[in-house]
């Protein structure tokens, strides 16, 4: 997903400057100078840019969607590390005998319920609802 939005990205931005070196052409072509070239180019690049809202909306939600992506994939890497540590020290316990190991996997499901990855994956599926903050 990131690397497409990169890529989306740059191909956006090499049809610009061609269409800003087209529209120079244009207006040069058209004899103007100064002042009212600029506003030519302008009022080009303006309806272009309206022209392809959709699409700039479209690259915009596929970089929000991969920042989010990224998010939740770093969240889920320390939620595991945090469950191995917590299960190391819980079969300590279950090695010296200070608790039983059904105990520790109780233990663990209570303190680890779910990982973000999986939220993350309940809430695209819509079987968890969305809240206002997200």
């Amino acid at each position: 997903m990131s690397e497409a939005h990169r890529s989306a990205v740059k191909s956006l931005r090499q049809v610009r400057a061609f269409e800003r070196s087209d529209a120079r052409e244009l207006v040069a072509g058209l004899g103007l100078t100064g002042q009212a070239a600029r506003e030519m180019e302008n009022s080009l690049a303006e309806g272009r840019e309206c022209q392809r809202e959709g699409v700039t909306r479209g690259i915009e939600a596929m970089g929000r969607e991969a920042r989010e992506r990224g998010v939740v994939a770093q969240r889920d890497t320390e939620w595991q590390a945090r469950r191995v540590e917590r299960e190391k020290t819980l079969r300590e316990l279950v090695r010296t005998q200070q608790i039983r190991e059904d105990d520790m996997r109780v233990r663990l499901e209570i303190e680890f319920p779910t990982s973000p990855g999986e939220v993350a994956r309940d809430k695209a599926q819509g079987l968890i609802p969305m809240t206002p903050s997200e």
